[in-house]
């Protein structure tokens, strides 16, 4: 059997939930589960685009549920949970991917910036998985939290975004040693550059929306990419997964010497700025 065919075997017929999935990373994250046999809830704040999503997943021969809700609220949160166990009647698998960007130095931030990145990056994954948990005790399965490079060391520009991603290792960490003896995978994924979508937009510093664009000269990952790293880690039951080389040696050299990681930062101040627009 080669390990296609073993990955297969072990997400044939499982549920998976995941946030913010009607498009972007989240989307092919679903995808991907789907093309390995499990069953999948797709969810997102706009209905006609998660109803787009979810014709796309049935052309496909997708077993899939749309279930239209703001995970950053306790009712949108309570609503997913609850509707996806009445359509599958379980859970194995929660992704929290939902999650929002930001731009802009500290010193110009309007404080519903800060607001909404901890409510939608870190209250957009609490309030799911405290509803989801239950039921993921009983599949002893995975609870996933999607977060970034810059939730390793915080970065200029991003100081909202950056410490909201690094509040999710926080919250991993706890529940890894709380959860041990139940046999609940926990799973945090570091994800680098990825390819922006046309439509993607940022909070800038006013807490106005505008669209980031495209990357030039950055290596950038698929969706696919950075879906198939999330399938492996939920397979493997592992910890912590870095993707991209920059994610990998940021996460090494902090360690080592943050001083120097921070010398760099400077030194490289004006190109990060353009790397994070």
């Amino acid at each position: 059997m080669t390990g296609k065919q073993k990955k297969k075997l072990f997400f044939k017929n499982k549920v998976a939930v995941i946030t913010g999935s009607s498009k972007g990373i989240g989307k092919a994250t679903a995808r991907v589960f789907c093309e390995y046999g499990a069953r999948i809830v797709i969810n997102g704040r706009n209905r006609a685009t998660l109803d787009r999503a979810v014709d796309e997943f049935l052309s496909a021969g997708c077993d899939v549920k749309g279930i239209a809700s703001d995970v950053s609220t306790v009712e949108g949160s309570r609503r997913l949970i609850d509707e996806s166990m009445s359509h599958f009647g379980r859970i194995d698998i929660l992704v929290n991917n939902a999650g929002i960007s930001m731009r802009g130095n500290i010193d110009e931030l309007d404080p519903l910036v800060f607001e909404t990145m901890f409510s939608v990056n870190v209250m957009g994954s609490v309030y799911p998985l405290i509803y989801a948990l239950p039921y993921i005790k009983i599949s002893q399965g995975s609870i996933v939290f999607i977060s970034s490079v810059a939730g390793i060391r915080g970065l200029p520009g991003i100081s909202a975004y950056s410490s909201s991603k690094m509040a999710l290792r926080a919250i991993a960490e706890s529940m890894r040693i709380e959860l041990r003896e139940q046999n609940i995978h926990i799973g945090l994924i570091y994800v680098g550059y990825a390819k922006n979508e046309e439509d993607k937009l940022y909070m800038s510093s006013d807490g106005s929306f505008r669209p980031i664009k495209k990357r030039q000269k950055v290596k950038t990952l698929s969706h696919r990419e950075i879906a198939l790293a999330i399938l492996d880690n939920i397979y493997r039951r592992k910890f912590i997964k870095v993707l991209s080389g920059l994610g990998k040696l940021n996460s090494i050299m902090q360690r080592v010497s943050p001083q120097l990681v921070e010398w760099v930062l400077l030194m490289n101040l004006k190109k990060i700025r353009r790397m994070s627009s």
